[in-house]
């Protein structure tokens, strides 16, 4: 069996464009999924946090509309942003502020 921490986030996100309706190159697959993107990841989150078969470290952009996934061992923020959006949001970039004190971390988590 594979080590969870062997799956990359590239595996991760062709999965999540899989369950989405995207066909992997090389195959024929009639009975095509077609989650949304909310959809597709509450797969990805069961199959890491049910299952333990994925990372746990690959999450969705809370950005509406933006569905990129990131890790967030290396990129993003605990805010649930991608980099990009991280980077255009964040107002604490590098003034060492933690993310919990962070008024953004409150507004999308609700605290």
């Amino acid at each position: 069996m594979t080590n969870t921490e062997d799956i990359t986030l590239e595996q991760v996100e062709k999965l999540y464009r899989f369950l989405q309706g995207e066909v992997p190159d090389g195959f024929d697959i009639k009975a095509m999924p077609n989650l949304s993107p909310d959809q597709a990841f509450s797969v990805i989150y069961y199959l890491q946090e049910g299952m333990r078969v994925l990372p746990d470290s690959y999450e969705k952009c809370r950005v509406e509309g933006c569905n990129e996934l990131y890790d967030s061992d290396a990129e993003g923020c605990m805010a649930m942003l991608c980099e990009a959006h991280y980077e255009l949001m964040c107002p604490h970039q590098g003034d060492k502020v933690e993310c919990e004190e962070c008024e953004l971390y409150k507004e999308i988590h609700g605290d």
